[in-house]
């Protein structure tokens, strides 16, 4: 992190030049240093652009994860807060994925009205079992190992807050790993979980499932 430095109140009204004159310099170069951290500085023709974009990431206060459109207690507990009028983009540290799983930093936008939308996600724990929020899409997969022919599956709680669908489930997907040709029929799907119906027991399969 780079501290840039800088004195307020000056010059002061009862200060002489030369008392604030080695204090405005600061400001001066300390302006042009503030703009070359994440833009094109001064002397260039593309000065103002943006080059790389920093920003720290915010805490979630007192969770260990976050569902950004419910929030695992609600929306106060995110340190962002919506401004009306105003669409922000910040980043958060949590885990998207499953339990054990490392937290990385996720970026987001929230808009004036509080409408919250993931826009980047990183799985950085087992592939095959997670979560993900992309554009305001709830994605979730998981792997099978069923023991009868008609199988519940419940979307689960993989990490506090990453839970059944807040509103719908547009679509739940099955994949038999062996089989490629014969998927499970997925018979009944709604916000909390599906039923498969499977060729055979003791069968082995991926799902993927879509909502908000």
């Amino acid at each position: 992190m780079t501290n840039v430095p800088y004195n307020t109140n000056i010059p002061f009204a009862s200060n002489s030049p030369s008392q604030d004159q080695p204090r405005m310099q600061e400001n001066t170069n300390s302006l042009k240093s503030l703009i070359e951290i994440d833009h094109i500085g001064f002397g260039n023709n593309q000065g103002g652009y943006h080059q790389d974009i920093h920003q720290p990431v915010l805490p979630i206060g007192g969770q260990t994860a976050w569902d950004p459109v419910i929030g695992s207690v609600g929306r106060l507990a995110v340190e962002a807060a919506a401004i009306a009028g105003l669409q922000q983009i910040f980043p958060l540290n949590y885990t998207p994925d499953t339990t054990g799983g490392t937290a990385d930093s996720q970026l987001f936008s929230m808009t004036g009205g509080g409408g919250m939308s993931q826009l980047t996600g990183n799985s950085t724990s087992n592939a095959t079992d997670g979560w993900c929020w992309v554009g305001g899409i709830l994605i979730q997969w998981g792997t099978v190992t069923s023991v009868t022919i008609t199988t519940n599956i419940t979307f689960k709680d993989r990490v506090p807050g990453a839970i059944p669908f807040p509103n719908n489930c547009f679509v739940v997907l099955t994949q038999n790993r062996n089989i490629i040709d014969n998927p499970n029929r997925v018979s009944l799907f709604s916000a909390t979980g599906f039923t498969t119906v499977a060729q055979f027991a003791s069968n082995f399969y991926f799902w993927v499932a879509l909502g908000n």
